[in-house]
């Protein structure tokens, strides 16, 4: 998500729910992401995103800003390895 998008989605809550927010319902997403020749990394994810600049990317679900995209995936990586 980009920062401007961020930043909308921010004012769209806040205009919102003006009182604050009382709770937040949970929900779950399962989906199937491959991965050529075995090389899982945050390089061939989809999820794996560029800001404008190219000059950072991160991760599409855990927002978590990502380094080495070719080495590996980001510590807070929700992805589980299947058996082939």
């Amino acid at each position: 998500m980009s920062i401007d998008n961020r930043q909308r989605l921010t004012t769209d809550i806040a205009r919102e729910f003006p009182n604050g927010i009382m709770h937040y319902t949970k929900t779950v997403l399962s989906t199937i992401v491959n991965f050529p020749e075995r090389r899982v990394c945050c390089k061939f994810c989809p999820f794996c995103l560029y800001d404008r600049n190219n000059t950072a990317s991160y991760c599409a679900v855990t927002r978590q800003t990502l380094y080495a995209i070719e080495k590996g995936v980001g510590y807070d990586c929700p992805l589980e390895l299947l058996d082939d």
